[in-house]
């Protein structure tokens, strides 16, 4: 049974990686790409986190980083949601919002 849970991790982890080693412009991708980006990053991190969280041998510094993650991803989400409908919806989503998007890839996923 675990290993049905691993396949997608490893999946995720694979398309993380082929996409890490892309030389990509955030700042030159529209709207629509940043937000698609966005919600990748944040279900792949969403997985990682459910994945480590049944880890009952972590340290303590392993539970901080993985509490850290968690309220990051709480936070992160609406954000996400909005920007996404708003690009849905024919509208034009503000820069802080971009910009605040574009960081959570930066962050999470995209070494530029």
């Amino acid at each position: 049974m675990k290993t049905l849970k691993a396949i997608p991790v490893f999946f995720i982890y694979m398309l993380m990686l082929s996409c890490a080693t892309m030389n990509v412009d955030l700042t030159k991708m529209s709207p629509e790409d940043v937000g698609a980006l966005a919600m990748t990053v944040y279900n792949a991190r969403y997985a990682d986190h459910m994945n480590r969280s049944t880890n009952l041998s972590m340290s303590d510094q392993e539970k901080i980083d993985l509490q850290n993650l968690k309220d990051t991803l709480v936070n992160i989400y609406p954000y996400i949601i909005t920007y996404n409908i708003a690009t849905d919806g024919d509208f034009t989503p503000t820069m802080a919002d971009r910009q605040m998007l574009l960081q959570f890839i930066r962050n999470y996923y995209y070494k530029e």
